[in-house]
């Protein structure tokens, strides 16, 4: 059943209470039906409360109402271990979603360089572990980098490195990580950069870090090579109108038409886009303090019908001085139209 649950993109999360019964936590993207959380008895057909998104809204039942409190102290605990069950033996059931589902991630961090010197692919699952890696990725950088928080009673962290490199300009992308019925894999691809006019004074030693749920099937690295996608620049820019970062998928005229006033002003002429063929893909960096900040979209990488943008974000290096000017870096460009997944992986590159 939960292996074969479609619309379960975002988490597809199985829990055993007390040996009897069961709670099922699925979300996707969907319409009108992008979550479903159910609390069973003894069987899947004995279903003691639900609550699911739904075209007229959330919609809660509970069949059995002696589980009402359970089930809502659950649903208000869905990101702790125990569901905050306390007194209760929760345990997560670790399962392979059918052939072909991407498993629900996100970027944890991406690097140019990394202190990682040679080529790893890891699966970390305890904090310690994940201590001693990240002590050793940061080993290079004064001061060392932050680490990231990670709850490992419930996530775990899947990270490439490619190892250093004989010459400057590479880059390294895990795509996504998927299903193929019986573990996780993990696909990625280490690249070289031929455009971007930084790489020259940058030493390459590329990685990137994912979480996803915990699960304890094997996971496999599989570098897949990525076909490039070609695309039109629309606009490239310091002094943008949009001051917030974010990032825009446009298909349509008067979302474009609608961005493009706020990008440019109402008064720009809107560029031509043929919706019906293409598509606008906008990255917006927001307000920053100086001139060293700049963004580049050098690389689009296509895997399946997901979409991988790389774009380079330039930023002070140390000691580096930099044009005191407020600046809004943007970047719109125009693309073949695709109705899968696009994932904007930015990577930062110091100016020196």
């Amino acid at each position: 059943m939960a292996q074969a649950r479609n619309c379960s993109d975002v988490k597809n999360r199985l829990f055993v209470i007390d040996g009897k019964q069961m709670f099922w936590d699925v979300a996707g993207n969907c319409g009108d039906a992008s979550y479903s959380r159910v609390l069973f008895g003894g069987s899947p057909q004995e279903k003691l409360c639900s609550v699911g998104d739904s075209i007229a809204g959330p919609i809660t039942r509970c069949e059995d109402e002696m589980s009402r409190a359970l089930f809502d102290t659950i649903v208000k605990n869905l990101d702790n271990a125990d569901l905050g069950l306390t007194g209760h033996k929760v345990e997560q059931v670790a399962f392979v979603p059918k052939a072909g589902t991407v498993i629900p991630s996100h970027n944890l961090v991406i690097a140019p360089i990394s202190g990682v010197s040679d080529a790893r692919q890891v699966v970390i699952k305890d904090a310690a572990s994940f201590a001693k890696l990240w002590a050793e990725h940061g080993r290079n950088r004064t001061p060392a980098p932050p680490m990231p928080y990670v709850d490992f009673s419930r996530q775990m962290v899947l990270a490439v490195f490619a190892g250093q490199k004989p010459i400057p300009c590479y880059g390294l992308a895990i795509n996504r990580a998927v299903s193929d019925g019986e573990k996780i894999v993990v696909e990625y691809d280490i690249f070289q950069l031929q455009t971007f006019v930084a790489c020259a004074e940058v030493e390459s030693a590329p990685m990137e870090m994912i979480v996803v749920d915990r699960n304890d099937v094997p996971v496999e690295f599989m570098r897949v090579r990525f076909g490039e996608v070609s695309f039109t620049n629309i606009d490239q820019t310091a002094h943008s109108g949009v001051t917030e970062p974010r990032a825009e998928v446009i298909k349509d005229i008067d979302s474009w038409t609608k961005l493009w006033a706020e990008h440019a002003g109402a008064d720009a002429p809107v560029p031509m886009v043929n919706f019906s063929k293409q598509m606008v893909l906008g990255i917006f960096l927001g307000t920053q303090p100086n001139g060293c900040y700049s963004i580049s979209i050098e690389h689009l990488y296509k895997s399946g019908n997901a979409l991988s943008v790389i774009p380079y974000i330039t930023m002070p290096g140390p000691d580096k001085v930099c044009t005191m000017l407020i600046t809004t870096p943007a970047q719109l460009i125009a693309l073949d139209r695709s109705d899968g997944e696009v994932k904007v992986t930015p990577i930062a590159v110091p100016v020196r």
